[in-house]
């Protein structure tokens, strides 16, 4: 009975420590929102053996961020994610695009951007 006895009163103890009016209750700092990053320019360029995608863009909130590339060549989905594809992929006189995504460290993604061009025939 004795520690039934106890046990209210350290209840009825703690419930008037929570339920002090003169104590400053807790908040929770707001979360800044994450705004996505963006694409300011989308180039396609060749090299011998490549065609390179080069992206430049920028994130408001300063966070870090990268980009996911998808390339099509003649219509047709190309496997990986990065910024170039071999020229080996690509015949001469098809259309090659890539588009370009941003997603920054925190999830956010941003509107993609496409870029194309055309592979020229080479010379015999």
């Amino acid at each position: 009975m004795a520690t039934f006895v106890a046990l209210a009163v350290l209840s009825v103890l703690l419930v008037r420590r929570l339920m002090r009016p003169d104590e400053e209750k807790a908040t929770v700092a707001p979360v800044a929102e994450n705004h996505p990053p963006e694409i300011q320019s989308l180039e396609l360029s060749l090299s011998d053996t490549d065609v390179m995608a080069r992206a430049i863009g920028r994130d408001a909130d300063g966070d870090r961020f990268r980009f996911h590339y998808r390339w099509t060549v003649a219509g047709k989905p190309q496997p990986g994610r990065r910024a170039m594809i071999s020229r080996s992929m690509v015949p001469a006189g098809a259309i090659v695009e890539v588009e370009a995504t941003p997603v920054d460290g925190r999830g956010a993604r941003g509107r993609p951007m496409r870029s194309t061009l055309t592979m020229e025939s080479t010379a015999p």
